[in-house]
């Protein structure tokens, strides 16, 4: 890969929209630090792994929180073993529930200064160690979604995140370029493409509650995850409610999962 720069930092300006529409039309992304609270990332980290642990993906003599994966069962999507372990993450309420953080949206809608709609296409990603030919390619999240260009991906991490764990990687500016040619290729998605944005390349590792925000035609990549651990993370999307959307976004990612499947275990009385 070439030289990556560091992720320009937009927490000092989450309050001004504004700023924030400016900096998003000119750059395709906003990093905000510590915009979700740590607990919440942390308490549904813990739900996961435990999910992971049961399904064989970790190892059984390291402690569930170091996530320690177990090469053995390696598996992507959308092969069937994957899929099944991600629709049982699929059920836990509060997975659904933080994509209605009022701090996401609230800076969304000062953003975009208008009511926003959340995706309830809401994907949880796995992505285990030391499998550098499943990273996922260069790619525009638009040529998937559909619907309005103006869809903004909220990502962020199920806990901490090194740099050695890799993540996602922005080319900068890459929003008003249209559509590039692409090809098919390895990983999330399943598309690649080939222009190299040799020197835009934005990055850098996270903390628990941090979040990157990136427009859908944004060229973004994952990093190898260089560690021995299972990386977690959630890709969230958001669009004015004003603007057209593909029915596939009202549709789970864990298709054929249904919602009735879904919310089966959840409280009666669950907004």
């Amino acid at each position: 890969m070439d030289q990556t720069q560091p992720f320009l930092d937009s927490s000092d300006i989450i309050d001004d929209g504004r700023e924030l529409a400016r900096r998003m039309d000119r750059d395709g992304y906003l990093v905000v630090r510590g915009l979700l609270n740590p607990d919440r990332i942390f308490a549904l980290r813990q739900r996961f792994l435990t999910i992971a642990y049961k399904a064989g993906w970790l190892h059984t003599d390291s402690p569930l929180n170091e996530a320690t994966a177990d090469p053995s069962s390696f598996c992507v999507e959308p092969e069937d073993p994957y899929m099944e372990i991600i629709r049982r993450m699929n059920r836990i309420e509060e997975f659904h529930a933080l994509q209605h953080d009022p701090a996401l949206v609230g800076l969304l809608e000062r953003m975009c200064g208008e009511p926003i709609l959340p995706h309830p296409r809401l994907i949880t990603r796995a992505i285990f160690p030391r499998r550098d030919a499943f990273t996922t390619p260069p790619h525009q999240d638009f040529i998937p979604i559909q619907g309005t260009p103006d869809t903004y991906t909220a990502w962020f991490p199920l806990g901490d995140l090194p740099s050695s764990m890799g993540g996602v990687e922005i080319a900068e500016g890459s929003h008003v370029g249209g559509l590039y040619d692409f090809q098919p290729g390895l990983g999330a998605g399943g598309i690649e493409i080939t222009e190299s944005f040799e020197g835009r390349w934005r990055g850098g590792s996270f903390a628990a509650g941090d979040v990157l925000f990136f427009h859908s035609m944004a060229v973004h990549r994952g990093v190898p995850n260089k560690t021995d651990a299972l990386r977690l993370s959630v890709d969230s999307r958001y669009q004015k409610i004003s603007e057209p959307i593909a029915p596939g976004s009202l549709l789970p990612h864990t298709k054929p999962q249904t919602w009735d499947e879904i919310y089966a275990d959840w409280p009666a009385d669950s907004p």
